[in-house]
């Protein structure tokens, strides 16, 4: 990474995102050195077992920049992730699988060995307790190596099946090459009661993404959801959720001319909303309710670039901007125009709820005419019987 940051100074020497990056580097590499450090000192208030095992460490810190083995890749994984601040972790098949099947098939280590290992690692992501991430995503189409990253798929279906934690959120990516024996763990798992995996169906989310995300089929294989479920693309985009609506909330405003009852207060803005006594058929209450769903986008529209244009004017993100796919190419920072997409999130809640309760309003109102739109609104605000 330093050899290709260089590369790229010698076109802009003055560059300031890659001078602080290489000094990104430099700590990362110190903090390496402390911990090998630490950890000789440490040897002798152990027990021979337990000195035998941390000096397998120690070769795993010496040679953390020159990557060879599994558990080499794993630990440099883990203190890059916990450097930059990482609490999702994006596809590790991909990542680790090619270091883990060279293991197993030069005898480095045996298959118990890796399964104990990858259980450590679910281990200190669970006592991250970050609660709705740690996201770990296995499988899927647009892997390097789809049988090395299988390998790796398998054990921590395992791994997965006995420790049953709350993180990492171990997400599963199904698709046409899905092996069976990966498919019949996962479903294993499900029915003894594991919370995890998460199924994904890449049949339906790639081709979603693409439309959703004008991105090609490449790029959309390489979706990775995060935290939530929030779907962004390896390498290529950023995407938080900084902005919420609640349509049910917003369906309940609509039905007051723009006033929210449980406040009283209106909250639509310079936008109008018309009065239900002026809405005489389905189509006119449904026309009001997009028009304001598409104001309160629009509000979040602008709180998402507000979001990036003060985070971007505070924080350079810098260990997660190398690893970005265009940001040592650009010398610039993720947000600051090294991501190739620079995408938004809008959490929306009431869905169900919402549209149960449009189907209700067209049904008793205005098919079966049990009702006018004026009651059903004053029983939903307690001012009718």
């Amino acid at each position: 990474m330093k050899a290709e940051i260089e590369k790229e100074l010698v076109k802009d020497p003055e560059n300031k995102f890659h001078l602080c990056s290489l000094e990104a580097l430099d700590l990362f590499t110190e903090c390496c050195d402390y911990l090998m450090n630490k950890l000789e000192n440490d040897l002798d208030n152990y027990s021979e077992e337990r000195k035998k095992r941390f000096r397998q460490l120690l070769i795993v810190y010496k040679f953390a920049l020159n990557v060879q083995i599994f558990h080499q890749a794993m630990q440099l994984f883990l203190l890059y992730a916990t450097m930059a601040s990482v609490i999702n972790y994006g596809r590790m098949d991909d990542v680790l699988g090619e270091y883990l099947q060279h293991d197993l098939d030069s005898g480095v280590i045996t298959y118990e060995q890796a399964k104990r290992y990858v259980k450590n690692l679910w281990t200190m992501i669970e006592n991250k307790r970050t609660t709705v991430n740690g996201r770990v995503i296995v499988g899927g189409r647009g892997r390097r190596n789809p049988k090395a990253a299988d390998t790796f798929t398998r054990i921590a279906l395992e791994v997965c099946h006995e420790c049953r934690y709350v993180e990492p959120q171990f997400t599963l990516r199904l698709y046409e090459d899905t092996p069976q024996d990966i498919f019949d763990k996962a479903m294993e798992c499900l029915a003894d009661g594991a919370t995890y995996p998460t199924l994904y169906n890449d049949a339906v989310h790639v081709p979603g993404l693409m439309n959703c995300m004008h991105v090609n089929e490449k790029e959309a294989e390489q979706y990775a959801p995060f935290g939530c479920g929030e779907m962004n693309l390896v390498g290529m985009t950023v995407g938080t959720p900084n902005s919420v609506i609640n349509l049910s909330k917003t369906l309940n405003i609509a039905m007051n001319a723009g006033v929210d009852p449980f406040d009283n207060v209106y909250k639509a803005g310079e936008h109008k909303v018309r009065p239900i006594e002026e809405l005489n058929t389905f189509e006119e209450l449904f026309e009001e309710f997009g028009k304001l769903t598409d104001y309160y986008v629009d509000l979040c529209v602008d709180a998402q670039i507000n979001s990036y244009k003060n985070l971007n004017a505070e924080v350079s993100f810098l260990y997660n901007s190398i690893l970005m796919d265009n940001c040592i190419e650009r010398g610039k920072a993720l947000l600051d125009g090294g991501a190739k997409y620079l995408g938004g999130c809008c959490e929306i809640f009431g869905n169900i709820n919402c549209s149960d309760s449009l189907y209700a309003i067209k049904k008793l109102v205005f098919d079966d005419k049990k009702y006018t739109l004026k009651e059903v609104n004053d029983a939903v605000v307690n001012k009718g019987q």
